[in-house]
């Protein structure tokens, strides 16, 4: 099963059912896994155009199944499970990246609960708003971007860039707003929207090295990856000056942006 999901104008295609035995920490996108979900595109969306030339950028990861024996990856349940060793550990493992969250809170309340801790409640996270989402819903959300989009016009945004903003960082898109004013009227080197992601990151997120800001922080490198190639220069320059990088980690991380640069855009033969 695959799925395709729309984002930022562009749509993203997954997943596949490949038996992964590389390295875990640096996994990559092979020409083979590629090639499997562009001809299950094609049977889905028949009059589109996909070649591995259209493919703008692209990711992997590996996903942990629990072992049973006999059965292929597609057969093997994608639930978890949860083992308490004789020394009273417990474990989890298996799931799926979506159910993140509910995992962790049954482990929580599990371990809570095993244990008798009299300083710890069941899991309260399902009532707390993450950041940026005081008071957001589903139903009053599409307003908020409306109005908010508007606001961040007056400020020198286009309604487009101060849509995408309030659309990724929720009520902190004041705190946004308030560095696009200034580098409005101090001057950039790059789009104010993307400074402002930048300095935000910074100032607020502790980004430190450009290829967290254009992966982790952005999603940049993967769905808007023209823009990580036209404005890393920038990107890296004014990360220099406000981190202060030395020379050598400064071009440790330039060369680690261009490593994962070369490793969206390129696809390995299995094996390799």
């Amino acid at each position: 099963m695959a799925f395709a999901i729309p984002r930022d104008g562009k749509t993203y295609v997954g997943t596949t059912d490949t038996v992964y035995e590389g390295n875990p920490v640096h996994p990559v996108a092979t020409q083979q896994d590629v090639d499997y979900l562009i001809e299950a595109a094609k049977k889905v969306f028949p009059t589109a155009t996909i070649t591995r030339d259209t493919i703008e950028s692209s990711w992997a990861g590996v996903r942990p199944l629990i072992y049973e024996k006999g059965k292929d990856p597609s057969e093997i349940s994608r639930k978890d499970e949860i083992w308490t060793a004789p020394s009273g550990l417990m474990t989890i493992a298996g799931g799926k990246l979506t159910g993140y969250r509910q995992m962790a809170e049954t482990i929580v309340d599990k371990i809570v609960k095993a244990r008798r801790y009299k300083h710890a409640s069941a899991c309260l996270t399902r009532e707390l708003a993450l950041s940026g989402a005081k008071g957001i819903n589903a139903i009053n959300f599409p307003d908020y971007i409306a109005y908010k989009a508007r606001e961040g016009v007056q400020y020198g945004l286009n309604y487009d860039e101060a849509k995408h903003l309030v659309q990724k960082y929720g009520t902190n898109v004041d705190a946004l707003f308030d560095r696009v004013k200034f580098l409005h009227e101090h001057g950039s080197t790059m789009p104010l929207a993307l400074h402002a992601m930048l300095l935000y990151g910074i100032e607020a997120e502790m980004v430190y090295t450009p290829s967290d800001f254009f992966i982790r922080r952005t999603g940049l490198l993967y769905f808007d990856i023209e823009a990580v190639k036209l404005y890393k220069q920038q990107v890296i320059q004014v990360m220099q000056q406000r981190l202060n990088y030395t020379e050598e980690q400064k071009n440790r991380y330039i060369a680690e942006l261009e490593q994962a640069i070369n490793d969206a855009t390129n696809f390995v033969k299995e094996g390799e």
